[in-house]
């Protein structure tokens, strides 16, 4: 009877409250505490034969009930460099929340941390490149003209986080390309490129769960120099369309692999689906989105 029922009303309504309430404080510390698992440590990587120290500490977590706001400091220092040259970070406002009627996540990445690593690795010189001419394809028309490919990069590459759907891309300019030829032990400057570029990177999600940045895409223009004594570039179209691919691929292995070590969080608990990447309004930041699913199969 209707009467019956009324008499548990209240105590099934506090019941309810109740138990939602513990499944909350059991299971969302929990969380956090997964995903904030290998922050607040260091750790030490080795890429392109250099020691790299990332540093990620958590600086505030703010929960309500429409959802929750992470604010992440990030670090990456190459520990072996002395007296390399510094950048010099551009603070940006912080990309708006998500909306909340938004069922997902988004992660804002300022350009400044891809920045800083971009400069300490150029610092280093190992952008710095040089090539035997066969590694070049099949060589073709260039293993007749020059033996080996010097490249250099004048400045560090800059990551840009646009206001648009544009994302984030990595612009690499100012890189000359010096074709020699070896004759009788001597190196001879026959050719000489200047190239830059602008790279794009997304972002996806390992087999482990694991966001990471991506190098996909690189768009390339090669310019040809006059050489020192004033001669012209000597290499035909062909020629250089097949030495452009090959150092498109080189620049974009590489610049993936820097961005690559960008700390990112990861959860075992959900996987990360239908991820995007685009601009904070105002610049400045990469705006990871998606939405988060149970993971049924964790590794």
């Amino acid at each position: 009877p209707q009467s019956v029922v009324e008499l548990f009303v209240g105590d099934l309504d506090e019941a309810i409250a109740d138990g939602i309430a513990q499944a909350i404080d059991e299971k969302v510390p929990e969380t956090i505490d997964e995903a904030m698992d290998e922050f607040g440590n260091d750790k030490s990587v080795t890429l392109l034969d250099q020691e790299v120290l990332i540093s990620v500490k958590p600086q505030t977590v703010d929960f309500s009930a429409e959802g929750g706001v992470i604010a992440i400091d990030a670090s990456i220092v190459l520990p072996g460099l002395v007296g390399g040259e510094g950048y010099i970070p551009t603070p940006a406002v912080l990309p708006p929340a998500l909306s909340t009627t938004t069922d997902g996540f988004q992660i804002g990445i300022a350009d400044d941390i891809i920045n800083v690593g971009l400069t300490q690795f150029w610092s280093t010189g190992q952008m710095d490149k040089s090539f035997l001419v066969s590694d070049v394809g099949n060589g073709g028309a260039l293993s007749k003209l020059i033996d080996r490919i010097d490249v250099r990069v004048v400045h560090p590459p800059m990551a840009m986080a646009h206001p648009d759907d544009r994302g984030l891309t990595v612009v690499v300019g100012d890189v000359f390309v010096d074709g020699m030829q070896i004759s009788d032990g001597h190196d001879k400057l026959v050719s000489q490129l200047a190239l830059s570029a602008e790279i794009e990177i997304t972002v996806e999600a390992d087999v482990l769960n694991n966001l990471k940045l991506k190098a996909v895409h690189a768009d390339f223009w090669i310019d040809s120099v006059l050489t020192s004594n004033g001669d012209r570039n000597p290499l035909d179209n062909h020629s250089l369309e097949e030495l452009g691919s090959f150092l498109a691929m080189q620049f974009t292995g590489l610049i993936g692999e820097i961005v690559g070590e960008t700390p990112l969080p990861s959860l075992k608990s959900v996987r990360f689906v239908n991820l995007n990447m685009h601009g904070s309004p105002q610049g400045g930041y990469a705006v990871l989105g998606g939405r988060l699913e149970p993971n049924l199969n964790p590794l």
